[in-house]
């Protein structure tokens, strides 16, 4: 694999963040409901809306999903949540205040991290 710039290494963070939200939700075994379930007539079936499809991720996407989780040890924790913070599109003053940082030192110290992986991941 060539080296990976800043904007790629970030798209792929970004990536895996909106894969990450369509993967199925987790249950867990033997938490059911009391509730009895609820038996619609057809009409009412007719009547309600429809329920937009969840497309779910596909192998691809899974795997580059992986090998974005297997970057982030590389990192400090302090960078991990800099980084997914941008991932997530949160703006700079929720990660400003979130981190105890300045705008401009959070700006430096998110590209000192995507240089370093993409050093990294050339490497590997």
């Amino acid at each position: 694999m060539g080296k990976m710039s800043r904007k790629e290494v970030l798209e792929r963070f970004e990536e895996a963040v909106y894969t990450a939200k369509r993967l199925p939700p987790v249950i867990i075994p033997g938490c059911k409901a009391a509730w009895p379930d609820i038996i619609y007539t057809p009409l009412e079936i007719l009547q309600q809306e429809k329920r937009p499809i969840k497309l779910r991720p596909s192998s691809e996407q899974l795997s580059r999903l992986d090998e974005v989780l297997s970057w982030t040890p590389l990192l400090t924790e302090l960078e991990r949540k800099l980084i997914w913070y941008k991932a997530q599109r949160k703006p700079w003053k929720f990660i400003c205040t979130a981190l105890g940082i300045s705008k401009s030192s959070g700006n430096e110290k998110l590209n000192k991290a995507l240089d370093y992986l993409s050093d990294r991941i050339e490497r590997l």
